[in-house]
């Protein structure tokens, strides 16, 4: 083989390996473009989440022939376009109107269910003072829906709300009905602070999948667990035995008599 032979093959082995690595390069650029294509995907559609979930439960309502309140109805999903936004950027408005839509969808369904209970158990007065609707406008009181709940949030830390339902006490037929109906708020709550507990830990698990590769803007986890920890405090003073509490409530009808007349 001669000398310009051997110089014309190793050209050609070059040329092959250039392309070789060409060719490489086209699989590993457009894989990366397909796996930031899925990333995008995926990280839009775990952003819609809760938007997806409120408007499953919206419409299994509207089907069942149910009525809910509007305005609870437009908190609630004015919530999940806060998540959304707070998935993506950093705003502190953003994060303050989160934790406080939170609250907010907090006592109302804390009301419901008190509601909810007191319905079961007889009293059907609930039915036409429009507490089993979730309608805010109903459960609106300005000292214990807002002066009760701010007082003791900038004071202490903790939103607690003033007794919001009236209960008839005369349809109600035995101690432990009058003690589940005071219980049923706080077992709300607990749902409630249970579900923002499971989209912390699954966007959690999410963003430490490497294969995932979905990364939500830490502002989401802040705002899940202020609001987890203010509804936590909540819960955990409402529930205490103390005269106006709803832990107060659960234990009251297996008091002493001269208990109650104190």
């Amino acid at each position: 083989m001669t000398s310009r032979n051997i110089i014309s093959y190793f050209n050609n082995v070059q040329t092959e390996k250039k392309q070789l690595s060409s060719n490489w390069l086209l699989i590993d650029n457009e894989k990366s473009y397909w796996d930031y294509k899925r990333q995008s995907y995926l990280s839009f559609i775990l952003s819609l989440l809760p938007l997806f979930l409120i408007s499953v439960i919206h419409l299994s309502i509207i089907l069942n022939g149910y009525y809910i309140g509007h305005l609870f109805l437009t908190i609630s999903y004015l919530l999940s376009i806060c998540f959304f936004i707070l998935y993506f950027y950093n705003s502190y408005t953003i994060f303050v109107l989160f934790v406080f839509l939170s609250f907010i969808i907090s006592l109302c369904l804390h009301e419901f269910a008190h509601a909810l209970v007191a319905y079961k158990y007889g009293d059907i007065t609930m039915v036409y003072k429009g507490y089993l609707y979730l309608d805010i406008l109903n459960y609106l009181d300005i000292f214990h829906t807002l002066i009760i709940p701010l007082i003791t949030l900038f004071i202490t830390g903790f939103g607690i709300p003033g007794n919001l339902y009236w209960l008839q006490l005369h349809f109600i037929r035995s101690r432990f009905q009058l003690s589940f109906i005071f219980l049923s708020g706080p077992i709300s709550d607990i749902l409630y602070i249970l579900l923002f507990v499971f989209f912390y830990n699954m966007y959690t698990f999410l963003k430490n999948n490497k294969k995932l590769n979905v990364n939500p803007h830490p502002a989401l986890f802040i705002s899940l667990a202020t609001s987890i920890s203010f509804l936590v405090e909540s819960f955990l003073l409402n529930i205490c035995p103390i005269l106006g509490f709803d832990g107060w409530g659960v234990i009251e009808p297996y008091l002493p008599y001269f208990l109650n007349d104190l």
